[in-house]
């Protein structure tokens, strides 16, 4: 806690986005470990034409199971409910990928100023400074582009993790659909 109050004032908007980061990540993680395999499910159900109690999950699922109801799928509509569910899934990423951006460029900046008051120290002091007291005045404002690296890190990665997630899942809707819509077709379902 020592580290944070003498980091000055750019610490501030760093540990804001790590609040952040920590708040876009577990819901994304919640997203991913429930609700994906909630619409997997209900695209499986909905897919081969088993019967549930439950309401389909996701707008993929919803679609299908009103156009099987009709026995005709536009594969128009297919699509479009298919890319809400990955823009769905993409929410808070761009949250991450901003944050993984921003916070060391914060630090830096917050190194910068620091930088910057130290100096003026020197020139205040015309030159007859105490190596210590300049010593103790650098570290002060690195602290800052080490909280920024230390929040950045994890948003980098939990980002480049959940980009690869929604990546695999779009194929696997993809063929899971162009499956899906095959079958239908064959077993009457009119495909428009």
């Amino acid at each position: 806690m020592a580290w944070i109050a003498k980091g000055g004032f750019f610490i501030w908007p760093i540990l804001a986005c790590s609040v952040l980061m920590i708040w876009f990540i577990a819901d994304r993680l919640l997203h991913f470990l429930v609700r994906i395999p909630q619409i997997n499910a209900s695209l499986d159900a909905v897919c081969r034409r088993k019967e549930s109690n439950r309401p389909p999950v996701g707008k993929l699922s919803e679609l299908l199971k009103l156009s099987l109801d009709k026995g005709e799928i536009d594969s128009d509509l297919v699509e479009l409910a298919m890319e809400q569910d990955l823009i769905d899934a993409e929410r808070r990423l761009n949250g991450l990928s901003v944050i993984a951006q921003c916070a060391p460029l914060l630090g830096l900046l917050g190194t910068v100023t620091g930088m910057i008051a130290a100096f003026q120290r020197i020139q205040d002091l015309q030159g007859q400074v105490d190596p210590a007291l300049l010593a103790g005045g650098i570290w002060e404002a690195l602290i800052t582009t080490a909280v920024g690296m230390m929040v950045a890190i994890p948003a980098l990665v939990a980002y480049l993790h959940f980009r690869n997630r929604v990546h695999r899942w779009e194929n696997y809707l993809r063929s899971s659909v162009t499956h899906a819509v095959k079958q239908l077709a064959r077993s009457g379902v009119e495909v428009k």
